[in-house]
């Protein structure tokens, strides 16, 4: 039920409070903010996320992975626009069919900005064919202090497919900005396939879910991803200010985050202090004339609220995320 604002020129603001779980995840059954956008799927295009998606996703094997970094396309570079890269990993798989983006990014990023990913023809299409699927629990206002992990099914086949849509859309005014591929290389890992992988990541961000524009972001998770299925250890952050404070994290691909007492901070460089979780909920603030912002209380901030973006007038789920130094999700 829409609100009933009085006075046009005031700002009423409201603090809505979720479940203690609502840390954890988009549902109470299956934790973990991690989702597979399978748009490519037999049945049709469809979402899975958190820990469901290990045992519904399709079969296949990854075969080799690759690693894209890229500036965004803005109206008017600025010098922090110059030096400020998003990278992501591209799978090939054995089928052949299709090939898989992942990139860790903004909690909710996606749901909040109306599903538009550029890894699709058709993301500003309204709605667009992620969004006309999106589940309706994971539209949200994002959060700056806080990270998702996403897996997107594209229509590339193979490297050079993928290859051929980035330069479709590079260049000012459209979507990538100096795209560089900077690693490739087969999958060696043992057990690869697409459960084995969303397994690894949902293990990975249950045990960490904070964003960090220098320490925990899209490149450190690309570094991991790559290091750990090729198995390589020299793999780093693309931009070397994000290599400054930068540990290769890929054990945290390998275990069970649910048999780890929650902890309150941890250090990239492999210092790790634990908390028993003490069951604070995320906090989502709204105020009146759209105007939206988050505050995102869990157990890693022992309630204490992070504010993510200013309120805009472009409303909860059109708000556009800041641009980071060295590196932007």
């Amino acid at each position: 039920v829409a609100p009933t604002i009085l006075d046009q020129n005031k700002i009423y603001r409201a603090k809505l409070r979720g479940p203690a779980w609502t840390s954890k995840g988009w549902s109470i059954d299956s934790p973990g903010f991690v989702f597979w956008f399978e748009s490519q799927h037999s049945a049709g295009p469809r979402v899975l996320y958190g820990t469901n998606a290990v045992a519904e996703v399709e079969d296949a094997n990854c075969t080799h992975i690759h690693m894209l970094s890229h500036r965004y396309a803005v109206a008017k570079e600025t010098a922090k626009d110059r030096v400020t890269y998003h990278s992501v990993v591209l799978l090939e798989w054995d089928h052949g069919k299709y090939c898989t983006v992942v990139e860790g990014a903004y909690l909710n990023g996606i749901g909040g900005y109306q599903g538009k990913s550029n890894w699709y023809h058709d993301r500003d299409d309204k709605p667009n064919s992620l969004y006309r699927v999106l589940p309706s629990e994971m539209v949200s206002p994002w959060s700056t202090s806080a990270a998702e992990i996403r897996c997107y099914d594209v229509e590339a086949k193979n490297l050079s497919e993928f290859q051929d849509f980035v330069s479709q859309y590079e260049g000012p005014g459209k979507r990538f900005v100096d795209p560089r591929f900077t690693f490739s290389h087969p999958a060696r890992l043992t057990y690869r396939s697409k459960s084995h992988i969303a397994q690894y990541c949902a293990n990975y961000i249950n045990r960490d879910t904070s964003y960090s524009e220098l320490k925990r972001n899209c490149q450190t998770l690309a570094a991991d991803l790559c290091s750990f299925l090729a198995g390589k250890r020299s793999v780093a952050p693309f931009h070397p200010v994000n290599r400054i404070e930068y540990h290769n994290r890929t054990h945290l691909f390998l275990y069970d985050s649910t048999m780890f007492e929650q902890r309150r901070t941890a250090s990239l460089k492999g210092k790790v202090v634990d908390d028993v979780a003490d069951g604070n909920s995320g906090d989502l603030c709204v105020s009146a004339r759209g105007r939206s912002w988050i505050t995102y209380s869990s157990v890693r901030d022992n309630g204490k609220a992070v504010h993510g973006p200013k309120p805009t007038q472009r409303g909860a789920t059109e708000c556009r995320p800041g641009r980071f130094i060295a590196s932007n999700c």
